[in-house]
């Protein structure tokens, strides 16, 4: 879950015009809970807000959720997403526990979701940051910074955001604000939570994203965010739970993502869904 008025080392107090901000990883829902409430507040000057948390998240903890509607996605429906069977049933797995604690769980999600435009717009105002950013360790390191000096990947994101005029960045981040209109339809709905994987690709080894091969490194990234990336778009609360792994040992996560301003919904079932399966952090 996001941190609310976090503020980054350097600029604004944003990362990628607010797609991203500093955060944690924690090995109990209760933790989460705390390190929130440390870093959750707005700060005079900061360029976003979100809704007043209720109360202290640690006490929520505790509390029941009660009976909830939850949509889940097993597979991706921008479709350009290869379809993963250990997702598959990472979701499927938590969708039946979910139901098995008394909530309304039934397949779909937001029709946004799927959205083929949006990885072009994501993309560019990624790119357009990491050019701003180059930009401004240039000037903190007296010289500019050259593109032999980045790993290739970013240089390239560099040169692409570089390319991209100033009228370009705003029709993406116009894009973006109907975007978040749009999937947050869905939860005005009557949805309370989306269940979905946390990443688009199974556990993988290091190397799997080649720094050599810019065209499958940045497909297999694509993929990769294709379920989180919407939510950083969104802003929206989300928590990833480690509830299954593979044939071969390895973890596979599944994300529950709440309606703007709702992480103390998250914080409650996340609770329960830990007293009833416990989560498993073996020794690496």
């Amino acid at each position: 879950m996001r941190a609310r008025g976090a503020q980054a080392v350097a600029g604004a107090g944003e990362g990628w015009s607010g797609f991203s901000c500093p955060g944690f990883v924690t090995r109990t829902v209760r933790d989460t809970a705390a390190a929130l409430d440390v870093v959750s507040g707005f700060q005079p000057g900061d360029p976003y807000d979100a809704p007043a948390l209720p109360g202290p998240l640690a006490a929520e903890a505790g509390k029941a959720p009660g009976r909830l509607r939850i949509g889940y996605v097993t597979t991706h429906p921008r479709g350009d997403v290869p379809e993963v069977p250990d997702l598959a049933e990472a979701v499927a797995r938590a969708a039946a526990l979910l139901e098995s604690l008394g909530h309304d769980v039934t397949p779909g999600g937001p029709q946004a979701l799927g959205d083929p435009d949006f990885s072009g717009h994501f993309g560019a105002i990624v790119a357009n940051n990491l050019a701003a950013q180059v930009a401004s360790l240039g000037e903190t390191c007296g010289k500019p910074v050259e593109p032999e000096e980045l790993e290739p990947r970013n240089a390239a994101m560099v040169g692409a955001g570089r390319a991209h005029s100033a009228a370009e960045h705003i029709q993406a981040t116009q894009w973006m604000d109907g975007f978040r209109r749009r999937m947050a339809a869905w939860w005005s709905a009557g949805h309370d939570l989306l269940l979905m994987p946390s990443l688009g690709v199974a556990p993988f080894p290091l190397g799997w994203i080649p720094p050599e091969d810019l065209s499958i490194a940045f497909g297999r990234t694509a993929h990769a965010v294709s379920y989180t990336s919407p939510i950083n778009a969104t802003g929206q609360p989300a928590i990833s739970l480690p509830l299954h792994r593979n044939a071969a040992g390895l973890p596979v996560g599944v994300q529950l993502v709440a309606a703007n301003g709702r992480e103390d919904l998250l914080i409650r079932v996340a609770a329960q869904i830990e007293r009833a399966r416990p989560f498993e952090h073996p020794a690496m």
